[in-house]
């Protein structure tokens, strides 16, 4: 799994290209902060507060499902 932007560090949530392999795509903290157009220490605050889309923590990172993200836009949330 990867994300990548048609240009190298600038995302915006139409350019971003998820390449999924089997199962579900999960992305880090700046990988989802750059699908939804925030900074990461955007959604770090926001997992302090409880708000935000869900997120996981793998091996004391943090973690979110592509199709939590992709929700949380849909709802008007971003």
């Amino acid at each position: 799994m990867s994300v990548k932007s048609s240009t190298p560090g600038h995302f915006r949530k139409r350019d971003v290209f998820v390449e999924v392999g089997h199962g579900m795509a999960r992305l880090n903290r700046k990988e989802a902060a750059d699908f939804l157009g925030f900074a990461p220490a955007t959604l770090a605050n926001w997992a302090l507060k409880g708000y935000g889309p869900s997120s996981f923590k793998v091996g004391g990172r943090r973690f979110y499902w592509l199709a939590d993200l992709e929700r949380f836009v849909a709802n008007g949330s971003s």
